[in-house]
């Protein structure tokens, strides 16, 4: 395989005097709302430097398999312009990913991808080897299949020093699709970190990086991005059809779901089909809340509502009458 190499683009010369648009502060408007009202909320006063002459470079890595297909087509597709490379990985013995690349999946980024096969254990080691000119302050940003970070913040991360490390996200959660939320409504999981920490702090352990566990203790005192009503990105649990979603829990341990509590012996489409149509949990008794995409602005990523056709199964509620009408 080829050794990647980076490009490195510099920051046009702007008047960052400005009055800012909604949703963005500071005084020369760069910190997203997501941002700003992190480092309002931190527990010491953080000093921001920026923003910086050369933008960061950011790497992205997570995993894709059939269940996270979608959901790893929205975040290329939504962080495209963003992340400098994605680092796709699936388990050795493998091919599905390596087909789904093979038959053009995401083909407008195939030129910023790096599709590794590997455990999440050996993972750095064995990317490191195709990174030619990684940088201490380039930033490695790590999640699990179901999440979409939020495209500002991430853009603030690039251009601007001296943020709390490792950052860790407030995701919306949503379920079956973004029409339905959980009644917890946020979820925390790591992570994004420098390229130093990562080598410093985490030992180059990039599984602490999505530790909540490790994230959580003492010794790292980084910072959340998201609130509970200003979302560092999106959590979208069981995001597929029904048929999908059977088969992704015939795959899981039984411990995933409290038979004696859905008294049911099987899972099946009707039984799936049934809890997206009224709104209730995997576990068959949690209630879900509903989203309305023309109240809410944090409703769906930018990409899914601007791909509203591609998307419609996420965006509307196509077992219930009522919000298949509205839709």
């Amino acid at each position: 395989m080829a050794r990647i190499w980076f490009s490195m683009r510099i920051s046009k010369k702007i008047n960052w005097k400005c009055k800012c648009l909604s949703g963005w502060h500071g005084s020369d408007c760069g910190q997203p709302e997501v941002l700003w009202r992190a480092l309002l909320t931190h527990r010491k006063p953080i000093q921001i430097k920026g923003p910086r002459i050369f933008e960061r470079r950011l790497v992205y890595i997570f995993k894709v398999d059939e269940f996270s297909e979608n959901i790893a087509h929205i975040r290329i597709n939504e962080l495209g312009s963003v992340v400098d490379l994605f680092i796709l990985y699936e388990e050795r013995g493998s091919l599905y990913l390596q087909n789904k690349l093979d038959n053009k999946f995401c083909k407008e980024y195939q030129d910023k991808i790096l599709y590794v096969q590997d455990n999440r254990e050996n993972l750095w080691k064995t990317v490191k080897r195709y990174l030619k000119n990684l940088r201490n302050d380039d930033i490695i940003l790590s999640t699990e299949s179901n999440e979409i970070p939020n495209r500002d913040a991430l853009i603030f991360i690039k251009f601007y020093d001296q943020w709390p490390q490792p950052i860790k996200f407030r995701y919306r959660w949503s379920v079956f699709g973004f029409f339905w939320l959980h009644p917890s409504k946020t979820i925390i999981t790591g992570g994004a970190c420098t390229v130093a920490f990562l080598k410093e702090s985490f030992n180059n352990e990039l599984n602490l990086l999505t530790d909540n566990k490790i994230l959580s203790s003492s010794l790292y005192r980084g910072i959340t991005l998201g609130d509970l009503n200003h979302f560092g990105g999106w959590f979208c649990e069981y995001c597929n059809d029904a048929a999908q979603i059977v088969k992704f829990l015939a795959n899981k341990p039984s411990n995933v779901i409290n038979w004696d509590e859905i008294n049911k012996q099987k899972i099946d489409n009707d039984f799936v089909e049934d809890l997206i149509e009224n709104g209730v949990y995997i576990d068959g008794k949690t209630q879900l809340t509903k989203a309305y995409k023309y109240r809410d602005s944090y409703f769906a990523p930018r990409f899914v509502s601007d791909h509203n056709w591609r998307y419609d199964f996420l965006l509307i509620n196509f077992y219930s009458k009522l919000d298949y009408y509205e839709g």
